[in-house]
């Protein structure tokens, strides 16, 4: 008997487990059992090519009610999860899709307040982008066991404190827009290689139809920063639509997990984002493409910089810019996380430039300007 779900919210669940990341399955698990008491949610698990002792689980762990299994008829290597989440979206029956990794928690009020946007929501280039705090190792353990409430997290993060979140992910590929129109864009890129940069391309252009001002002078400066009031560029742009999520919600966290240096998930990096600048330039000059119209059509001056923006944030949300400054940098005490070999060694190798620029010994630092010019 064919179902026609109506009014309903699609989960896509992009999962590859192999011998190192055995424990996305029981996250899987987790998930799949979060978001089971909602009869108005479905959701649909990707599976791209993992191992098969895994597989047989996975399967099992789909023989739910309100779950579909897809299985990724051509993986490629490394796993590349914009294309596993263009498959789920292609299998779901919802009128909205949400995109979540299985690496995420989220507590009780999370899929409630996503109903309230999609039933409120009259845009249909709307998106809805939920921040993540990156939880600690220690925390992690915390986060693994019972209820989910998130507030001691964020407030501990606010305090400019790292021992329970290690850092924040404003930009996400967590977000929540209607199934047609994600489709009608084209879904996900399939030409980057891994992961990294697939995300922004479609925030790229799912923020170029329902843009929240123009695009300001340095829009195409990509910057990696550890904190938000430092963000410049596409970063800083996009920033303005997860931000407000942080006090009201919806919030997510990511549950820690190691990131060998070794695996080629993260060294096709620096591809992917000479990639991302050619594929956004490249949008940008496009002309309307009916039914949507031309990219960034506003007339509306650009967003506020980024620090100001984030003190009236803060503000309106009732907090003290002088107090809850983690959004700006760590609390005095609070030591930095010492570099590990490892770290500097990815960082040699995805960010040689950023590398040699914060390396102590000045001939290392002039090797940062022969490799800008």
């Amino acid at each position: 008997m064919l179902v026609i779900f109506a009014n309903v919210l699609s989960v896509i669940l992009p999962i590859r487990a192999e011998t190192s990341t055995a424990y996305l399955v029981d996250r899987l698990g987790a998930c799949l059992r979060r978001f089971e008491g909602f009869s108005d949610v479905e959701c649909i698990v990707v599976d791209s090519a993992s191992a098969p002792p895994f597989t047989t689980r996975i399967r099992a762990l789909c023989d739910r009610p309100r779950v579909t299994r897809v299985v990724d008829p051509a993986p490629v290597y490394p796993f590349a999860p914009g294309i596993a989440r263009n498959l789920g979206a292609q299998a779901a029956r919802g009128d909205y899709l949400l995109f979540y990794d299985v690496d995420l928690v989220s507590g009780d009020g999370f899929i409630p307040a996503l109903d309230r946007w999609c039933a409120a929501n009259t845009d249909p280039c709307a998106f809805l982008m939920i921040p993540c705090l990156y939880a600690t190792r220690a925390a992690t353990a915390q986060l693994s066991h019972g209820p989910i409430e998130l507030a001691p997290y964020l407030a501990s993060y606010l305090a400019g404190e790292n021992h329970l979140v290690d850092n924040i992910a404003v930009s996400t590929s967590t977000i929540v827009v209607s199934r047609e129109h994600f489709l009608r864009l084209g879904g996900n890129r399939a030409d980057y290689q891994g992961h990294g940069c697939e995300d922004f391309d479609l925030l790229h252009r799912l923020a170029s139809y329902s843009p929240i001002g123009a695009k300001p002078a340095d829009y195409y400066i990509d910057e990696r920063t550890r904190f938000p009031a430092d963000y410049r560029g596409f970063r800083a742009y996009l920033a303005h639509y997860a931000l407000p999520h942080l006090f009201g919600g919806p919030l997510t966290a990511h549950l820690w997990h190691a990131r060998p240096i070794v695996r080629r998930y993260f060294r096709r990096r620096q591809r992917n984002e000479a990639l991302l600048q050619a594929n956004m330039r490249a949008h940008d000059a496009g002309g309307p493409s009916p039914p949507l119209p031309a990219p960034w059509d506003t007339t509306d001056p650009s967003p506020p910089p980024i620090r100001d923006y984030l003190r009236e944030l803060l503000a309106s949300a009732g907090r003290d810019p002088e107090i809850d400054i983690g959004l700006f940098r760590w609390k005095p005490g609070v030591a930095a996380p010492q570099g590990s070999r490892r770290g500097k060694l990815k960082k040699l190798i995805l960010r040689p430039r950023q590398f040699f620029e914060d390396a102590k010994h000045p001939i290392l630092r002039r090797l940062a300007r022969l490799l800008g010019e």
